[in-house]
């Protein structure tokens, strides 16, 4: 039986000295994900790229990755979350995760 696995973020609070601010825009510029065999990866529903194209690449199986992929993200929003998914049944292991904000 498969499932999609969804792993999303708790919404990032701005530190205003005096407590938090929740209502600032804020827009997450990078994500980086540290994945361990590791063949598929969406995240805020792009699909994260886990081989080049070639010759006679398209004929063989996308072979398990360990290491660092990153995703280049658009848009402001008050939240600023990450939501990691995977649409097909493969292997999947995120070891880390961090994000590269601005604060307007």
């Amino acid at each position: 039986m498969f499932f999609t696995p969804t792993v999303k973020t708790m919404p990032v609070e701005k530190d205003v000295g005096v407590g938090y601010d929740l209502s600032s825009n804020k827009r997450i510029v990078k994500c980086s994900a540290f994945v361990q065999d590791t063949t598929a990866l969406t995240i805020n529903g792009n699909i994260v790229p886990f081989r080049a194209f070639g010759e006679n690449v398209l004929d063989n199986t996308v072979q398990p990755y360990t290491g660092k992929k990153d995703m280049y993200l658009l848009g402001w929003t008050k939240e600023a979350q990450v939501t990691l998914t995977q649409e097909v049944p493969a292997p999947m292991t995120i070891l880390s995760l961090t994000i590269e904000m601005e604060l307007a």
